[in-house]
């Protein structure tokens, strides 16, 4: 059983979470794996403000964190965690997390403003190494729902995702050109070139309105170094 749990643990940490290679600074030719019931979290200020500090169970885990930039994800023991934006020494927004045992979470701040409240989505992970990993975070709500779709309109992605969600799933490790479209009937445009067992994410900002601001990243985990 301790094996079994082990191997999802690696398998959560190589799919959805691509670990930093480097150990040189430790002296160890590889980094220690964080434990088997570690949760993983990112944030990402959607408002367009200055850069924040994000602090965890009021201890600074990322300085200077840019608007619409989500960090790396932290490693973190399940359960409760206060996590919150601090900026120019004032405390900001908060949210409250219960975290699960080799689960992953997303957090939105819309603004670093104290009262703004976070959006917390629950990530899903690989089961499939040959595959790689598509989530898109519509965080625009003035440009209702969306649909997305390759670039020449043939092969659907999502339906229908409504602001303030998240659509994930695995697909084929391919390059692809995907266009985003509103209810708004605004569109956006999105380019990837996907790699097997890895995992990306499409971040939709608001913009002019109803617009929409795409952001594509490949998924980082913060380095592990045991401590």
């Amino acid at each position: 059983m301790k094996r079994a749990l082990h191997a999802t643990a690696l398998a959560l940490a190589a799919l959805l979470l691509p670990a930093l290679a480097s150990a040189q600074s430790t002296g160890r030719l590889y980094d220690p794996m964080p434990p088997d019931d570690s949760a993983y979290l990112r944030i990402v200020q959607v408002g367009a403000g200055k850069p924040v500090d994000v602090l965890v169970d009021g201890k600074v885990r990322v300085r200077q964190l840019a608007s619409r930039s989500p960090s790396a994800y932290l490693v973190i023991p399940a359960g409760k965690h206060a996590i919150q934006l601090q900026g120019g020494g004032a405390k900001g927004p908060k949210v409250d997390l219960v975290a699960e045992g080799k689960s992953a979470y997303t957090i939105a701040f819309p603004s670093a403003a104290a009262g703004a409240k976070g959006l917390v989505f629950t990530d899903r992970t690989s089961t499939n190494r040959l595959k790689a990993m598509l989530a898109v975070y519509h965080l625009a709500p003035a440009a209702g729902a969306v649909n997305v779709t390759t670039a020449d309109g043939k092969t659907k992605v999502f339906g229908d995702l409504k602001p303030g969600t998240p659509a994930i799933l695995e697909v084929n490790p391919i390059k692809v050109n995907l266009a985003v479209t509103s209810s708004a009937k605004t569109k956006a445009a999105s380019s990837l070139d996907m790699k097997q067992g890895s995992a990306y994410s499409i971040f939709l900002f608001p913009s002019n309105g109803t617009g929409m601001s795409p952001l594509t990243i490949e998924n980082q985990r913060e380095r592990y170094t045991g401590k």
